[in-house]
């Protein structure tokens, strides 16, 4: 092969290249702007904290003694039947939830027939709320929104607007068969 042929050659890979590594950077720092400009208007997609007075108290001062003691980490899942985001959430969990996910629902025959499926597949870790008695208990006035709980004792609460928010919320103190599939849902959430 001659210079020349060598050349023909050479200088489009060279520049196809260094265009490629220009745009990759270029799009690379589009997002990061993006992320910055969702950060200034407050549009950030995380759970806000909220405030409860029952932080520090047991589960079962609230109502909630089904919950193991026994478990690090846990998360009450709040839901209401009237809710749109909450039957978002629930439908994200209707191939079952992890062990440490548990759901406290209003009790009333419409909460019932929207929640059947979520009911179905997490059958133990539903907790129906006969006349929100456990939510008024715990402080919980809006839904969806979640109370962690570390150990029987409640250690937080947030308010959610996604299912993504819940997901994330999930404690990753699980089995390793169980966290592998966690940590691959998660992955696929974020693409």
């Amino acid at each position: 092969m001659s210079d020349r042929h060598f050349l023909l050659v050479a200088v489009p890979v060279v520049l196809g290249a260094a265009l490629l590594v220009a745009l990759t950077g270029a799009v690379a720092e589009a997002f990061r702007q993006l992320r910055q400009i969702r950060s200034w208007m407050s549009l950030d997609d995380m759970p806000t904290p909220l405030a409860l007075a029952t932080v520090g108290l047991p589960t079962d001062a609230v109502g909630l003694d089904r919950i193991p003691r026994t478990e690090p980490d846990v998360i009450a899942v709040f839901l209401s039947a009237s809710c749109t985001i909450c039957r978002v959430v629930a439908d994200a969990f209707q191939g079952g939830s992890p062990q440490r996910v548990w759901f406290v629902i209003e009790d009333t025959a419409a909460a019932r027939h929207v929640y059947s499926g979520l009911a179905q597949a997490s059958r133990d870790r539903v907790i129906w709320d006969a006349g929100r008695t456990i939510a008024t208990t715990t402080g919980i006035d809006i839904t969806p929104s979640l109370v962690g709980i570390q150990f029987g004792i409640i250690s937080r609460a947030f308010g959610v607007s996604s299912a993504r928010q819940v997901l994330i919320m999930i404690p990753t103190v699980t089995p390793a068969a169980h966290n592998d599939a966690t940590m691959a849902e998660r992955r696929a959430l974020r693409k």
